[in-house]
């Protein structure tokens, strides 16, 4: 009887050692982790541009008064709006506490620690005479000695200290806040064209040099206002050949418009018609006026 007895407080013994190292190797369990990657919108642009290499932003009506070239700009709806969206990716690394799990080892330890703590109470009023072996006759070296009470409480001790690992390891999670690890990613640029659209507003337009060039004459410039006209003045002193046709073509361009107009691209022609001026004789009154003239009643 004594020796089955101890051999149940032996097995006991070995059982809640074993309890200890799998609740401690459990600790695995308490945390879990996930990845994510997200996309934080960056700056954004958004530029005109034309929708096709054939056609022309820009177009001119143009009409001769004399020596003056008069004529009138007007954006044409040739253009697409192309946006460009820098994104920045992070890849999101988030390890955080299980906490039911965490619960329930808080849950069980605190169990095995009240049976552990109900052993050390009752190994105080058990049997504390000591034997030694199986009980049969005189101790043989290398033999354990124990009563029961002993027994009794330090299998309880164990079962204490068992219970106590997954509580307090339950109880460290739980205190831990959520860890959360970024990693920048490459940045992810986005581009989304729209159109078509008019190529920006007529007061753009301010600041546009055009040019002609006449026959051996050179080349005379105007610059087009806000509201898109444009005045090229040719020196009156000089012949215009008739019906001659001439290109109107862009000189210079200012910021805004570049990259949607070039110089040199043309924006309109006209034929020239000689410009007459008054002769002389036309401009002298006749004699017969001058003698109304003298002749005129005074009132």
């Amino acid at each position: 009887m004594a020796n089955d007895g101890f051999l149940r407080f032996g097995w006991g013994s070995r059982f809640t050692a074993l309890c200890a190292i799998t609740s401690t190797l459990a600790g695995c369990a308490f945390t879990e982790t996930s990845t994510s990657v997200r996309s934080l919108p960056g700056t954004s642009t958004a530029q005109l541009r034309l929708a096709r290499a054939d056609t022309s932003p820009i177009l001119g009506t143009f009409r001769q008064e004399g020596h003056v070239i008069i004529g009138q700009l007007a954006l044409t709806n040739a253009c697409s709006i192309e946006s460009t969206q820098l994104t920045r990716q992070q890849e999101v690394t988030d390890t955080h506490t299980k906490v039911g799990s965490s619960v329930a080892w808080v849950v069980t330890g605190a169990v095995i620690a009240a049976v552990g703590t109900g052993l050390l109470v009752a190994s105080a009023d058990a049997d504390k005479h000591v034997f030694c072996g199986d009980g049969s006759g005189q101790p043989r070296e290398g033999e354990q000695c124990h009563s029961v009470s002993g027994a009794m409480q330090e299998l309880g001790i164990t079962t204490l200290v068992t219970g106590l690992i997954p509580v307090v390891a339950g109880g460290y999670f739980l205190a831990q806040k959520p860890r959360v690890e970024t990693k920048d990613l490459a940045t992810k640029e986005v581009k989304r064209v729209s159109g078509p659209t008019v190529c920006g507003s007529t007061a753009s337009l301010q600041g546009l040099t055009l040019a002609v060039e006449l026959p051996g004459n050179g080349r005379w410039l105007g610059q087009a206002l806000a509201d898109g006209s444009v005045r090229i003045d040719i020196n009156p002193n000089i012949p215009l050949p008739e019906r001659a046709t001439l290109r109107v073509v862009v000189d210079a361009v200012p910021a805004n418009l570049a990259g949607l107009v070039s110089p040199g691209a043309a924006l309109g022609e006209l034929t020239l018609r000689p410009a007459i001026k008054p002769s002389k004789a036309s401009a002298r009154p006749k004699p017969s006026d001058q003698r109304s003239a003298r002749n005129a009643p005074l009132y």
